[in-house]
């Protein structure tokens, strides 16, 4: 990491984001934070207009001339994220757990919170390591018993659905749909199927790089659930939320 903390790196990169955010002009540079590599000169910010007519953000060092890549930021930042270690997530619904072909193990859990319409809903965050797998092992995130469905899905990830005559509960998967994205993956969505998600590993984990792409060895799935009579479209809400 660049800075001392998790925190500190998400802070320095939303300031560098802001930096590109603020200028939509070509050519234009925008003065940004102190470099943390070298404690002396400050990174500056240049919009470039690309071959395909787009515009991308150079951040570099005036000073000691290091380039700061984004997406390498992003993924130092998450890797670093404050997890804690759980065997199982307790829920409405049961405890949603996690099978390495067909054993259970513990995976990585962290919560944020999502203001929709004002009302907090809690998002609950697994992580599953995948990197001392081999191909052909099967990964499982869900429940005992089917009592999920389909609801929506868009690019990257598939929402399932469940309730009873309290609560909605949605759990989504990360999912590497097209091509593009699943050349940097070693695994793959194969099914829902009620009661879950199951993925498989489809080449050697040792060939990819996580901190190039965070998803690369890490299984990423969201849960959320909330009381029925506290909103007025308890489904779509958790959607929003967790997609």
């Amino acid at each position: 990491m660049y800075t001392e903390s998790y925190k500190t790196e998400l802070e320095f990169w939303a300031e560098l984001c802001r930096c590109g955010d603020s200028i939509l002009v070509e050519e234009k540079v925008l003065p940004g934070p102190k470099c943390p590599v070298c404690k002396e000169g400050r990174i500056t910010t240049e919009c470039i207009r690309t071959d395909y007519g787009a515009y991308e953000y150079h951040h570099q060092c005036g000073y000691c001339g290091h380039v700061f890549d984004m997406a390498k930021i992003r993924c130092d930042a998450l890797l670093h994220q404050p997890y804690e270690r759980m065997d199982s997530l307790p829920t409405p619904f049961g405890e949603l757990q996690v099978e390495i072909n067909g054993d259970k193990v513990a995976f990585l859990h962290r919560e944020d919170v999502y203001s929709h319409d004002e009302k907090p809903i809690t998002i609950h965050h697994i992580n599953i390591s995948v990197a001392d797998l081999h191909i052909g092992d099967e990964i499982f995130c869900g429940f005992k018993s089917g009592t999920l469905e389909h609801d929506d899905s868009d690019e990257h990830t598939t929402l399932s659905i469940c309730e009873n005559g309290k609560y909605v509960l949605g759990l989504c998967a990360y999912e590497p749909e097209d091509w593009g994205s699943r050349i940097f993956h070693c695994y793959d969505l194969m099914m829902e199927d009620g009661r879950g998600f199951i993925y498989e590993i489809l080449r050697d984990p040792a060939a990819f790089d996580e901190w190039e792409v965070f998803e690369s060895k890490n299984i990423q799935l969201k849960a959320a659930w909330v009381k029925k009579r506290e909103y007025i479209d308890p489904a779509e809400d958790i959607g929003t939320a967790l997609l």
